[in-house]
């Protein structure tokens, strides 16, 4: 009987082994092809992101928006003061904001203002977790970030590499864009991913008040993206009403003197 049994869960793992094999043949799309860098890269980066408004980001103070995956989670930048706010988890959930150029960070859990190694623990979830959701909220930002190298990877396809930078240096995208080179879907080579090439689309694409287009929405054959909440901000904060940050102005102002609170990343507002 026990010897049934055994064969019998053997025989379960067995197939389990090669379903999971076979899934990730059948996504795998193999290494990453070869892509040489140069103007005819530059050339592709550059209309793919007139495509998508980049150039709207000038006009563009502040941006919020909500992230649903494999978790959830919202997200403020105020892109001027270079300031983020992240908020995740249950009631109580995580509201941490912290300076990105200073490091500067408070943290809370509901109503409680967290110190010490919780604090530390929070801002760290908290900067992974805006390093990649605003990844997939519009890559395309990426584009010329420090480390980053873009190579010609066919007459639509643009292979982004980062040799430093970010949470994980090293990861690599190919963005394929369809005739009016606005990017139509990716493949990703990436260390949090076991699946190499595993393709995910860009589709449901909203331009919003500053001008900005994202695509709210990435499909995969595994798990998809959401972006069900977007909205930009030409002016922050809007005329009359209260500045969301004063929580980690008032602390900046108690760590560094009075003057820091008027001050983000030696940018005075």
């Amino acid at each position: 009987m026990i010897r049934k049994i055994a064969l019998a869960l053997l025989g379960m793992l067995t197939v389990g082994i090669l379903v999971i094999g076979g899934t990730l043949f059948f996504l795998s799309k193999g290494e990453p092809p070869t892509a040489p860098e140069g103007e005819a890269a530059e050339a592709l980066a550059r209309r793919m992101e007139a495509a998508v408004g980049m150039q709207h980001w000038d006009d563009t103070a502040a941006v919020m928006f909500r992230f649903e995956g494999t978790r959830t989670s919202d997200h403020f930048i105020d892109l001027d003061r270079h300031l983020v706010e992240v908020t995740w988890g249950e009631d109580p959930g995580y509201r941490v904001q912290y300076d990105s150029r200073s490091w500067d960070y408070v943290a809370f859990l509901g109503a409680e203002e967290l110190s010490g190694a919780a604090a530390r623990n929070a801002f760290e979830s908290a900067y992974k977790y805006h390093v990649n959701d605003y990844f997939w909220f519009q890559p395309l930002a990426s584009l010329r970030s420090p480390g980053a190298k873009r190579g010609l990877a066919g007459e639509r396809a643009l292979l982004l590499s980062f040799e430093s930078g970010g949470v994980t240096p090293g990861d690599r995208y190919l963005i394929i864009a369809d005739q009016n080179d606005r990017p139509e879907r990716w493949q990703m080579w990436v260390s949090v991913i076991p699946i190499q090439g595993v393709e995910f689309t860009m589709e449901d694409w909203q331009t919003t008040e500053t001008g900005v287009t994202i695509p709210r929405l990435h499909r995969g054959a595994l798990f998809s993206i959401a972006f069900p909440v977007v909205k930009t901000f030409a002016e922050y904060p809007p005329p009359g009403e209260p500045d969301r940050f004063t929580p980690l102005l008032e602390h900046m102002a108690r760590s560094h003197g009075p003057d820091v609170s008027r001050r983000s990343g030696g940018q005075t507002i």
